[in-house]
């Protein structure tokens, strides 16, 4: 078949769409071609950059992509099955302690044929997880996506928050981040275990783990967190971890343990009334 000229399709836009706007944002080049784009068509529109390309056959069909047209290409390049994960789904689940950054990482099956592109990592997975059932892009469960963002994280403090608020804000439980870690790779997971076992005591924020820390480095325990005090006990102490602030050396826990009754007492770090602050 003969190819028409390239100034026809602006004078003739019968050749393109009858109605443009019936095409969704980000459209793979198989499901543009169903709708009735011929394939030319499409390379012209990416070569006048009315088109952009995101990711290998897959294309954005205006001219300012967002971070949804992101999470979408990345999704379609993946293929049936593929979940995005780490820091790019806990952004999406709203944890405010989610890891900066403007990549995504997508889960996809052993046999995949999906590569990188742009800002999309792929990783290849024999335990692909199925998405959380929820409108929007396909999420990886909240625990597995702590856990692979935790493996990329270098500051222990971060790992500990992001691990408090996905545990104290009900979307992973102490057991579901026990398991990733049971059945995920070892490399990189020190933080993340010390992060779950912080939390699995008790704390409800970074600031909550480091004093317990340092308490238990002093040779400090029964001590309980985030427990009330019982009334009149003469054999408690009170802590309150408030807002960043924490016991912040060896000698400052020795100097409260000198205030403790005698006997053996039973430490509570009481929970600030404040709304807790994970970092």
């Amino acid at each position: 078949m003969r190819r028409l000229p390239a100034w026809f399709d602006d004078a003739v836009p019968l050749l393109a769409p009858l109605d443009r706007d019936a095409l969704p944002r980000v459209v793979s080049r198989a499901e543009a071609m169903r709708r009735g784009v011929a394939d030319h068509v499409i390379d012209r529109h990416v070569a006048r950059v009315r088109w952009q390309l995101l990711c290998l056959g897959i294309y954005l069909t205006t001219r300012a992509p967002t971070w949804r047209d992101l999470l979408d290409a990345a999704v379609l390049h993946g293929g049936p099955g593929a979940v995005i994960s780490a820091a790019a789904a806990l952004r999406e689940y709203g944890l405010r302690s989610a890891p900066d950054g403007d990549g995504v990482l997508l889960l996809v099956a052993r046999r995949s044929g999906a590569r990188p592109c742009g800002r999309v990592r792929v990783r290849r997975t024999s335990r692909l997880p199925r998405a959380e059932p929820r409108l929007g892009p396909p999420l990886a469960p909240p625990a597995r996506a702590v856990a692979d963002a935790a493996r990329e994280m270098v500051r222990l403090s971060d790992v500990r928050a992001l691990v408090a608020e996905a545990v104290w804000r009900d979307m992973a439980s102490v057991d579901d981040l026990s398991a990733e870690l049971a059945a995920g790779r070892r490399n990189g997971s020190r933080l993340l275990r010390l992060a779950v076992d912080d939390v699995g005591r008790g704390a409800r924020s970074a600031p909550e783990a480091e004093a317990a820390s340092l308490l238990r480095a002093t040779g400090l325990g029964g001590f309980e967190q985030n427990a009330r005090s019982p009334p009149r006990a003469s054999d408690t102490l009170p802590i309150s971890c408030g807002e960043r602030r924490a016991l912040s050396s060896r000698s400052t826990a020795r100097n409260t343990t000198s205030r403790l009754p005698n006997g053996a007492p039973r430490w509570v770090v009481m929970r600030p009334s404040k709304r807790p602050a994970f970092r």
